[in-house]
């Protein structure tokens, strides 16, 4: 009985022996395909187009002109909505402009709202790619000035993860393009206004991939 015993024995280790190299190179390949996956950049498109007025006679409503307030210049309803925004993102070369051109772009439908972006300390989407980075726009605004003029300023935010849980960069900043054409003064127009909105919008991206790529400065 002890010799089959220690046959049976000699066997078993034979066949763990064999079977334990392919569990290895099953889960280093299984490694090796995680880590070949693209990396992704996350995007998402902000909640709607809000107003504001700096000047004497008005008193600087909030959203005055999207609310139709009596003063302020009528702005169409929405006229950059999150799906507006999704789209037009969508054209853009996002990547390169952020400084990523080896991300892989993941548009969402929805937007976020600020306090999310503001209070999420780790990834927004956990089940993200190994390789991970966030663009978010937090805020548009139409702003009319009496002085300078009228303007669409954008507020973005940005983190890089690289294939951390926590962001290694993260940048935030507001961006101002001079509008032309929007609002729309006659119904003959609101097709120019909205090219010129949506100019404006693509100009304030573009902007921020300025600021993000420009390089960071350290004390002395």
């Amino acid at each position: 009985m002890g010799g089959i015993s220690r046959l049976c024995a000699t066997l078993v280790g034979i066949w763990l022996a064999a079977l334990s190299p392919a569990h290895a190179q099953t889960d280093a390949a299984s490694a090796d395909k995680d880590h070949q996956k693209p990396c992704e950049l996350h995007v998402w498109p902000g909640n709607g187009l809000g107003s504001v007025y700096h000047g004497w006679l008005h008193g600087g409503i909030v959203n005055g002109a999207v609310q139709g307030r009596e003063g302020y210049k009528a702005m169409n309803a929405n006229p950059l909505a999150t799906a507006d925004q999704r789209a037009l993102l969508a054209t853009l070369p996002l990547a390169s402009w952020l400084g990523l051109p080896d991300h892989q772009l993941v548009l969402h439908d929805e937007s976020l709202d600020s306090r999310t972006m503001r209070s999420t300390s780790g990834r927004i989407r956990p089940d993200g790619s190994i390789c991970y980075a966030e663009f978010m726009i937090d805020d548009l605004i139409f702003q009319e000035d009496v002085v300078t003029g009228r303007f669409l300023k954008i507020l973005f935010r940005f983190r890089d993860f690289g294939s951390e849980q926590m962001a290694r960069r993260s940048f935030g900043t507001w961006t101002m393009t001079k509008l032309t054409q929007f609002p729309p003064q006659t119904a003959e127009a609101e097709g120019a206004a909205l090219t010129d909105l949506k100019s404006a919008f693509q100009q304030d991206v573009e902007k921020f991939g300025e600021y993000l790529r420009r390089p960071v400065r350290t004390r002395n």
